[in-house]
């Protein structure tokens, strides 16, 4: 009997040994100690070894989007992109999960024709955004981010003499939209939601798999395999092998290179291969979003926007004349098809938040989840009679 006891114990000591050194080994390769603060995008990892001709061909150019520049954080270097006119109402534009700042491109420069200026970012681990480490991606991170964006611009986005901006936040854009306004409500004037992420109900398909949930016990090799297939990527074109090696271009030199594309006509699916393939962190940035990312369980700061738009004093705010999102108003677009972001859900429960539809514009267009792209000009023509643009 002590000997059938001695053997279960020893068995339990070494199950919970091997734990162990899984979870250290996890740890240490995820976040070496000489490692630093973020993964690089491919604007350090790639585009220096390619030519001119090389990156114009590349499915997301650096140039892309009209005013790039590239800020360096504490977090890491992100990409911003700020045009049109400098006297025009102010729009900043949050992408998806998955899908970098072109996703948005076409609105934007809709916007700009119709006389605004609009300010968009490539989120953490995305696009020519590093993907920082040693941090837990949540609301928290990303309303950082957003910070940084509007601080780096030479125009008041915030502080004295801002006069406020729309917020445009697609899918996990959404969230993050709604977590920023629920902190810095001063600077903003309304909001746009399209297919909002951060209170959904469940997640996606396939977004609940156990291996996403327990990641510490699988392989970064499985993980990716595992992502790629969720997202309908072609696991085969993963060498990121594009073109020609010049070695001797810098940086900045492809960065603020001509370009001939256009980006109302990107590839947003060969946008998200490449970034796939070519990010050495966007796999970080995707894994990390699942579990405490701001796609689920931001009914706090839902709750605190609506109080702030009803003019309702909270826990955390006193409002004032000051509160520029105070007694404004929010503009929801929804896909009836969108199998991702359940609308009727969102709606419920946002009327339910604000008491009521008064401050609630709800609009519905035909297609899925992608319908920002596949819908454009109904898109754009929502948002425009919500801000009250010219044609």
């Amino acid at each position: 009997m002590m000997d059938i006891l001695a053997v279960s114990v020893l068995s339990f000591v070494s199950l919970l040994l091997v734990l162990l050194l899984m979870i250290s080994y996890k740890r240490t390769s995820l976040s070496p100690k000489n490692a630093a603060v973020a993964i690089p995008s491919p604007r350090t990892t790639l585009l220096p070894s390619l030519s001119l001709d090389a990156i114009s061909q590349l499915p997301y150019p650096p140039n892309l989007l009209p005013g790039a520049r590239d800020i360096v954080t504490p977090h890491g270097t992100m990409r911003v992109y700020e045009y049109g006119p400098e006297d025009g109402p102010k729009v900043l534009l949050i992408h998806g999960d998955t899908t970098p700042a072109p996703m948005l491109g076409p609105i934007a420069h809709e916007l700009v024709r119709r006389g605004c200026r609009v300010l968009m970012l490539d989120l953490w681990g995305r696009g020519y955004s590093d993907a920082p480490l040693h941090v837990r991606y949540d609301s928290r991170l990303y309303v950082t981010q957003v910070l940084y964006a509007m601080a780096s611009s030479s125009l008041p986005w915030i502080g004295t003499g801002s006069d406020g901006c729309t917020i445009i936040g697609y899918s996990l854009g959404g969230g993050i939209a709604m977590s920023f306004a629920a902190y810095f409500p001063d600077v903003v004037k309304s909001l746009v939601l399209l297919a909002p992420g951060g209170i959904l109900r469940k997640l996606p398909s396939g977004y609940d798999n156990f291996a996403f949930r327990h990641q510490i016990f699988y392989t970064s090799r499985y993980l990716r395999t595992l992502s790629g297939k969720l997202l309908g990527l072609d696991m085969a074109a993963s060498d990121c092998a594009y073109a020609v090696p010049d070695r001797s271009l810098s940086t900045q030199s492809v960065t603020t290179a001509a370009s001939s594309n256009n980006s109302s006509t990107v590839d947003i699916s060969a946008i998200t291969q490449w970034q796939f393939d070519c990010h050495q962190g966007f796999l970080h940035g995707f894994l990390n979003n699942i579990q405490p990312g701001p796609i689920m369980n931001q009914q706090r700061d839902w709750y605190k926007v609506c109080q702030i738009l009803q003019s309702r004093p909270s826990s955390t705010h006193t409002l004032s004349k000051g509160i520029k999102l105070q007694g404004s108003h929010i503009l929801a677009i929804f896909g009836r098809e969108d199998t991702i972001v359940v609308g009727s859900q969102i709606q419920q429960d946002l009327v339910e938040m604000l008491g009521g539809d008064e401050q609630l514009w709800v609009a519905w267009v035909s297609r899925r989840h992608d319908f920002p792209k596949t819908n454009l000009h109904q898109v754009i023509e929502h948002i425009a009679r919500f801000l009250d643009l010219n044609p």
